[in-house]
């Protein structure tokens, strides 16, 4: 486990403020935290090391995208398949996400397609190569997404989310808006004069883009992920199944409340709910689990474990070309 970071209650201050809004200009992050901007500057250069990527939160399905997720089991995961992952993910748009797991599943990859076909274009790449290592696969399809803070790490938590669920409405985005998205889905601090340049847009048309995208409920905010393991963390995710039927609404408020989760999927197939517990232990994993089941028995009826191990690809922005 690596080493626990010397920060200050001012840089934990600063993480909380950038945990709120990533975007925020470090003149109103110091005027919040007491420092001068220029402080604040220096101690976010000095934090970046700390962050394993920033991204800004997009509800895809306000752009008629559905998640699809893969759960693959292998006789054994080794070089050879992550190596083959990385060229497939290079190969379709639509894969955004892959990370490394322990336990049931070895690998986890995620797709944002618009339609069936392009999954199976993408996963059936993938499965060929490797038809004779895998040994079990599960489809889910992503219904609601609920992303949140760190709170873990702060003494006031942060009841910020923003959640990713079906809209009334399906926007058609310009290649222009497309392009806008893509930038700053990598780079949520860019300012605005430099997305400008990069778009070859003016700075007024810029700014009533972005902020188009922000109200009409595609861009939900501006997020860091930090690198947990650094802070002695450990990411456990937990493969629910409920009983149906049964009313999960008490279940679903529990888990957005609580300050060790980090992500909630609502899904259909092999498993009801995919949830994110951020742990220092496996001691305390189990106590929370023990916890479910005693406070939610008519709900809670089976619960599987992956660890987390590392992200091998992320943050894919190339299904918006």
């Amino acid at each position: 486990m690596a080493e626990q970071l010397p920060l200050d209650a001012k840089d934990y201050a600063i993480l909380k403020e950038l945990d709120q809004n990533f975007r925020q200009p470090f003149s109103a992050i110091g005027k919040t935290v007491q420092l001068s901007k220029n402080t604040v500057g220096l101690r976010y250069g000095r934090l970046k090391a700390y962050f394993l990527h920033n991204t800004t939160g997009i509800n895809y399905q306000t752009l008629g995208y559905v998640m699809i997720k893969v759960y693959y089991s292998f006789d054994y995961f080794d070089a050879k398949i992550e190596q083959e992952l990385i060229k497939t993910f290079q190969k379709y748009p639509s894969m955004v996400y892959a990370a490394r797991f322990y336990g049931k599943y070895d690998l986890v990859i995620a797709l944002l397609v618009n339609s069936f076909t392009d999954f199976i274009v993408a996963v059936n790449a993938f499965n060929e190569n490797f038809a004779k290592r895998i040994e079990h696969k599960e489809v889910q399809i992503i219904d609601q997404e609920c992303h949140l803070r760190h709170n873990f790490l702060y003494n006031n938590p942060l009841h910020k989310k923003y959640t990713v669920k079906r809209t009334e409405k399906t926007l058609v985005l310009t290649k222009t808006e497309k392009n806008i998205l893509r930038i700053i889905w990598h780079n949520p601090r860019i300012s605005l004069t430099d997305l400008a340049l990069q778009t070859h847009l003016s700075l007024k048309t810029v700014r009533n883009k972005l902020n188009y995208l922000e109200t009409n409920d595609v861009i939900m905010g501006y997020f860091l992920t930090l690198d947990l393991k650094t802070f002695g963390y450990s990411t456990f995710k937990l493969l629910i199944q409920v009983y149906i039927p049964a009313d999960t609404k008490p279940f679903e408020s529990y888990l957005t409340s609580h300050d060790h989760v980090k992500y909630i999927a609502k899904m259909l197939g092999e498993w009801d709910y995919e949830v994110d517990f951020v742990y220092k232990t496996i001691n305390d994993l189990q106590e929370q689990i023990e916890n479910l089941r005693e406070r939610f028995p008519e709900i809670v009826k089976t619960i599987k474990i992956i660890s987390f191990g590392k992200r091998i690809v992320t943050n894919n922005a190339h299904f918006l070309l």
